[in-house]
């Protein structure tokens, strides 16, 4: 809540006591007149403002509801501000109202799409409705605060209810560039690490891959960022081709590659990291008249309760791939014990 709405807030609050201290002639004329300011406020700010009585029952609101398909006035009984959420949602408003109300909220607003309500199929206090056909969900948050006398018996609320639906596509785009690698359009490290832990949430297995360039740093300095850009995008193209979606192919960072096979065994992923592998040289081989021969080698380890773990395990699988000559793929259940578990003796 800015300053602004904040103050006009407090103006709407104790607009009533004010008239009462004015006098009679002018009780009318300041209730109305603070009535018609927090409504332009609003209408303003494209908001709109509830009054509730003490438990969550909407006595009135800005003109900006009936935008949304509600008018109070059909009512005999007043809706619950909850009602005016999907299905899905109005316990959590229901309950984030109570809180509210009772001063124990832990949260300053809760977020909600609004109910696919025509305006006379609101049923008070069930959380209901007529459906209305809405090609999208509309977002929006409630913000509920205490406000002693507005309930008539006992306290009531003022709530503003904001769209948002400008800020959700703007956080998803956001969240989409974190998770993205921009050079390829794949996922990068931070989405790889978290599609396979809620992979192993679940307590199903799998492998982790790891797959990088042979000498992709030679070759960079040799051709240029460029170039080597350019191997990188067209890598990931070619990784793009050879492994399905749900594989979980990311850019880990430089010419460094993961992909994830879930409930594979490592035998039959190291069937498929080695034909990738050898694809990728065939095709390398084929046009390396016009430039070098460009190769790759590949790690795994399976996935067995410990992500760390297991990517440490393919990175010493990567290793001993790229030592032994590169174009190959190395599986760390295959490897000697001091490569994988033991450690050196000195």
């Amino acid at each position: 809540m800015t300053r602004l709405e904040a103050r006009s807030a407090d103006w709407f609050v104790n607009a009533g006591g004010t008239a009462m201290n004015a006098g009679a002639m002018n009780t009318g004329l300041t209730v109305d007149f603070g009535n018609a300011l927090f409504g332009m406020l609003a209408d303003i700010a494209g908001d709109v403002i509830l009054r509730t009585d003490g438990k969550g029952f909407m006595q009135a609101a800005s003109p900006g509801l009936g935008r949304l398909g509600v008018d109070l006035g059909r009512y005999l009984i007043a809706p619950h501000v909850a009602d005016l959420a999907d299905l899905r949602f109005a316990d959590d408003v229901r309950q984030y109202c109570r809180d509210a109300l009772g001063g124990t909220a832990k949260l300053d607003c809760v977020e909600f799409p609004l109910a696919r309500v025509a305006s006379a199929g609101l049923v008070p206090g069930s959380g209901a409705g007529v459906p209305e056909p809405r090609s999208e969900p509309q977002w929006f948050a409630l913000r509920l605060r205490r406000a002693p006398g507005l309930g008539g018996n006992g306290d009531g609320a003022l709530g503003m209810l904001r769209s948002i639906e400008g800020r959700r596509p703007l956080e998803d785009r956001l969240l989409a560039s974190a998770l993205t690698d921009h050079l390829t359009g794949l996922g990068n490290r931070r989405a790889y690490l978290a599609t396979v832990s809620r992979q192993l949430a679940t307590g199903a297995g799998g492998v982790v891959a790891l797959i990088d360039v042979d000498s992709f740093r030679a070759l960079n300095l040799r051709f240029g960022p460029a170039s080597g850009d350019e191997m990188i995008s067209a890598f990931a193209d070619f990784l793009r081709v050879m492994l399905p979606e749900e594989r979980c192919l990311a850019r880990l960072g430089g010419a460094r590659f993961a992909f994830f096979l879930p409930d594979d065994d490592g035998f039959a992923a190291l069937e498929k990291a080695e034909e990738i592998v050898r694809t990728f040289a065939e095709l390398s081989h084929e046009s390396a008249r016009d430039g070098p021969m460009i190769t790759a080698s590949a790690g795994l380890a399976v996935l067995d309760g410990s992500l760390d773990q297991a990517l440490a395990s393919a990175e010493r699988a990567l290793i001993l791939a790229k030592a032994s000559g590169g174009t190959r793929a190395e599986l760390a259940q295959g490897l000697p014990y001091y490569l994988t578990q033991g450690r050196l003796r000195a």
